[in-house]
């Protein structure tokens, strides 16, 4: 893989991209549906063209504060199932070269830190390449994948 094709968003301060492979759509936010005894990561269900797909706040899971206004929803695939993401925004297509793509060290101990795959330097700023489907553990997708 000579470079690699990513949507680029933001979570508080920090940034991060995910293969743009995962990526359906960016919607604006809607209003997502509580569902009873779901995990406090999963706020809900929300409608995109007749279906109903879970949210999960990013920024809670990682620790952001205060929501942006310019919040949007990123609606991934992963593991032949949409859900959606809320981050505070999100960024331009891009390619990343190979080359400027380093190993995630290596960090268990905060939500999510199993999904960095890579750590690349774009025009300095540091950006965090996200496996969609290491969003969660294996056991929290068990909990969201019947919704």
């Amino acid at each position: 893989m000579s470079r690699l094709q990513v949507v680029r968003f933001v979570v508080g301060e920090r940034h991060y991209a995910l293969d743009v492979m995962v990526v359906k759509e960016v919607v604006v936010p809607k209003d997502p549906q509580p569902v009873v005894g779901q995990p406090a990561f999963v706020e809900g269900l929300v409608e995109l063209r007749g279906e109903y797909v879970p949210l999960i706040d990013l920024r809670g899971r990682f620790g952001a504060d205060v929501p942006s206004k310019d919040c949007r929803l990123l609606v991934l695939t992963c593991l032949q199932r949409e859900i959606a993401l809320l981050v505070d925004s999100v960024g331009e297509v891009q390619w990343i070269e190979a080359a400027s793509l380093r190993s995630a060290p290596v960090n268990t101990n905060t939500a999510g830190s199993q999904a960095v795959d890579a750590i690349a330097d774009i025009n300095g700023t540091m950006v965090m390449v996200l496996r969609g489907e290491a969003l969660l553990s294996e056991a929290e997708w068990a909990q969201v994948l019947p919704l």
